[in-house]
């Protein structure tokens, strides 16, 4: 059966991997769970670095919280829910008293970003939000998951 829901929204889970942690991940591997027409309603995402991980979720089937937490070394970075919408960013160190807050208006749904990139990237402008590199590694993490399903 086809697979929906990582083909249509994966890119937006991997997205904040692949701006933090870079295009040149060493392995990545799926696990999904399917409705009873075989399309995956969650799919859970493991991507391995040298010295990184990284742990996604993707799904319309399984609710969940929603939020984004960045792990590091020395403390960790919380967006609250909904992660892709992002008013609210708090950056925790290990010393809880150094918690800094940053608030940013979102205007719309989203989708005025991706349109703007899309143009940007057709005119062949330099665009922070989207490189051409990304798109092709983004592209062959599709193909591995599709090819993972059909094996």
């Amino acid at each position: 059966m086809e697979a929906k829901q990582f083909t249509e929204l994966g890119s937006y889970v991997a997205l904040p991997v692949l701006d933090l942690l870079g295009t040149e991940y060493k392995d990545i591997s799926f696990e999904s769970l399917d409705n009873d027409k075989g399309i995956d309603i969650f799919t859970k995402v493991h991507v391995s670095y040298d010295d990184k991980i990284a742990d996604l979720t993707c799904g319309l089937g399984v609710k969940s919280e929603g939020r984004l937490l960045i792990g590091g070394t020395k403390g960790y970075i919380k967006v609250d829910a909904p992660w892709w919408k992002t008013r609210h960013i708090e950056v925790h160190y290990e010393d809880e008293s150094k918690t800094v807050t940053y608030e940013e208006p979102f205007e719309g749904d989203g989708l005025r970003y991706e349109i703007s990139c899309f143009f940007d990237m057709v005119r062949e402008d330099n665009n922070l939000m989207n490189t051409k590199q990304r798109s092709i590694v983004m592209t062959g993490i599709m193909e591995k998951f599709l090819s993972q399903r059909a094996a």
